[in-house]
């Protein structure tokens, strides 16, 4: 079963930096796997050029422990830099009601 992910992200360091975003990626929790090691994503209209995107991941699993978790995001850009994590804490509840 495929689940959708959307997600609204903010690039204000890449658009103020005028740099086109090319890929994306993020994880869980406090423990970052590396530049290019993450879950990477897609721009659900193929490109990366908006400031607030959509984005699709096919197969997302959320942490499986009620409560507070991190959710890490970092994208590519043209030239092939990752840029920095930007991170939330995320409130997971999974409820059957």
């Amino acid at each position: 079963m495929k689940r959708v992910l959307a997600i609204a992200l903010w690039l204000l360091s890449v658009s103020l930096s005028a740099q086109v975003v090319t890929s994306a990626e993020f994880f869980w929790g406090t423990t970052d796997p590396g530049a290019g090691n993450g879950t990477a994503m897609s721009a659900s209209d193929g490109s990366f050029d908006e400031a607030v995107e959509e984005v699709i991941k096919a197969g997302i699993s959320l942490p499986s422990a009620n409560g507070i978790h991190l959710f890490n995001i970092r994208v590519k850009d043209e030239d092939g830099n990752w840029g920095p994590l930007y991170k939330k804490a995320v409130s997971i509840e999974n409820s059957l009601t």
